[in-house]
């Protein structure tokens, strides 16, 4: 280059504010994005917790009724997934315990009457 060979150099000024203009708009994004993402993750939490949590405090507070001595409760959950399945294996456990319970019933007034 003419300038090198006489001891030149060129130097072009470029203020900071024009070199940081893009990375502002990019900054600026990445921050909208982050917080757009931030609340569906939420809304997806909350969503799972419904679905998952409230049945399984039901079918918690149902057993705490059955520990209690009632054993004339089912726990109403319509779902199919796992929580639905564990439900109904429970409320047919409770109707084959409520059947026993009546069968030794039965079987002692039968003795008493002998």
């Amino acid at each position: 280059t003419p300038f090198h060979s006489m001891g030149w150099k060129l130097v072009n000024e470029t203020p900071l504010d024009e070199l940081t203009k893009e990375t502002d708009k990019i900054t600026l994004l990445i921050i909208s994005l982050s917080l757009i993402s931030l609340f569906f993750a939420l809304l997806g939490a909350g969503i799972l917790t419904n679905g998952i949590v409230k049945p399984l405090i039901k079918l918690a507070s149902t057993m705490k009724t059955i520990r209690q001595g009632n054993f004339e409760v089912s726990c109403k959950i319509d779902s199919e997934d796992e929580v639905g399945l564990l439900a109904s294996v429970f409320n047919e456990m409770v109707r084959r315990l409520n059947e026993l319970v009546a069968d030794i019933k039965f079987e002692q007034k039968k003795k008493r009457e002998l």
